[in-house]
């Protein structure tokens, strides 16, 4: 009886080991249920992000805004004086008398009036604010922990102007009103840009109080020659964009609990594009303005800089979510540097069945331009997969192309000064929140 007993139990405990045994077998033949061994996110986020495979990499995206200050290449230059030059000394006009002939201004080059500055370049020179923009990133990062991704940064255009009108300060408009003129020296341009024939009006030495026939003030013809001298009106700005686009390569090189160190390295492009434009207006003694008495004067540098960098990341965790990061990189570019200066008469202007003549000189040139940059930021990674970075960047160009005076009032053969052994920074604040898929 005890016998049957004891092989009863022994025979249950048999097929107990083996189905137990075959379980195991089974469970260490079949495939790992994806995630098992993964916690989960506490809490857990509807949001669809992140993995339960984090190790094994994914897409990412990154987007955020920007502010930046950049280097104003503009120096102080003249543009304009008070008062206007006299080109024609004899001044013929009609009264009761006859013809009569004045020679009060004095000869051809005599100035008339204060010749104080009405405008210069340094008024579009600064001061250097804060531009917004944003940035903008999408990569993926594989198995061994390296990733690729391209990023893409965009600064609004700086966009800086200043004028001078007939209204000088204290509508003080000095000795005949001298001071309501401007003038620029500009020379060797044709008769399209002559501008009105009467824009100026002298006194008539022949003018007497009661006498209907006269009139106190007489048109001079001819008097302040050409757009540039005698003007009513000039206005200048200057404009400045800036874009940058990176291919990142970030590959782990160290790496403990709580610290890395990556290197980076990739192509870039750098894009600076600068316009400096001067518009001058004249205006008849009647008031009358036409596109033909409109001279534009236009002054473009562009900056296109193709490049590779190199560098490292450190980043450092320090608890609660929060991680502090310092990016050096060096970049060389070749940069193709385009310069281009034109005068015109302003669009719409018709002489004669076309727009009338145009003076322009362009050129292509490049340099070598070496790039230092420092990055640094601190991040908060609030849920899984989420981070959120604030930082300030730092990246200072050498060797670019810059129109310090970029006015050349040769007319015939313009030709600005462009300096290429220059200096520019660009420095921001970004903020912005990254999403891993």
């Amino acid at each position: 009886m005890y016998s049957k007993f004891i092989g009863r139990v022994v025979l249950l405990t048999a097929l107990a080991a083996l189905v137990l045994g075959a379980g195991q077998v089974r469970a260490q033949g079949e495939p790992q249920i994806y995630g098992e061994d993964y916690a989960p996110a506490d809490p857990v986020w509807w949001f669809p992000i992140g993995s339960t495979h984090p190790e094994d990499g994914g897409l990412f995206v990154s987007a955020g805004f920007a502010a930046y200050r950049q280097t104003n290449p503009l120096h102080d230059q003249l543009v304009a004086q008070r008062g206007f030059v006299v080109s024609e000394p004899v001044i013929a006009f009609q009264d009761s008398s006859g013809n009569n002939f004045v020679t009060t201004l004095g000869p051809p080059g005599t100035f008339v009036g204060s010749g104080t500055a009405a405008l210069s370049t340094g008024q579009v020179s600064g001061p250097t604010d804060w531009e917004p923009g944003f940035t903008a990133e999408v990569g993926w990062k594989f198995g061994d922990g390296s990733a690729f991704s391209v990023k893409y940064l965009f600064i609004t255009e700086v966009n800086l102007g200043a004028s001078a009108s007939l209204v000088p300060p204290g509508q003080n408009t000095g000795a005949n009103f001298a001071d309501s003129f401007l003038f620029s020296p500009v020379f060797n341009f044709p008769p399209a840009f002559a501008g009105p024939l009467n824009k100026l009006t002298v006194p008539n030495p022949n003018f007497t109080q009661g006498n209907a026939t006269q009139k106190p003030f007489v048109p001079a013809p001819g008097l302040a020659y050409g757009i540039w001298d005698g003007a009513s009106i000039m206005t200048e700005q200057f404009l400045q964009r800036t874009q940058q686009w990176d291919g990142i390569y970030r590959v782990p090189a160290f790496e403990t609990e709580n610290y890395r160190i990556s290197g980076l390295v990739g192509p870039r492009l750098t894009w600076i594009w600068e316009r400096y434009k001067w518009v001058t207006t004249d205006v008849d003694v009647n008031g009358v303005q036409t596109p033909n008495w409109v001279g534009d004067y236009t002054n473009v540098t562009s900056n296109r800089m193709y490049g590779v960098f190199a560098g490292c990341e450190q980043e450092c965790y320090m608890g609660h979510g929060f991680a502090a990061d310092l990016q050096l990189i060096i970049a060389g570019y070749a940069d193709s540097v385009k310069e281009e200066v034109e005068y015109s008469l302003a669009r719409g202007a018709n002489l004669q069945g076309n727009p009338g003549p145009v003076a322009k000189r362009t050129r292509v040139q490049w340099t070598f331009v070496p790039e230092p940059q420092v990055t640094v930021g601190l991040s908060w990674f609030p849920i899984e997969a989420v981070e959120i970075r604030a930082g300030y960047d730092l990246q200072v160009f050498f060797n670019t192309v810059t129109m310090h005076a970029p006015i050349d009032f040769n007319y015939g053969a313009v030709n600005p000064a462009y300096e290429t052994n220059t200096m520019r920074m660009m420095d921001g604040l970004n903020l912005g929140i990254g999403i891993h898929f």
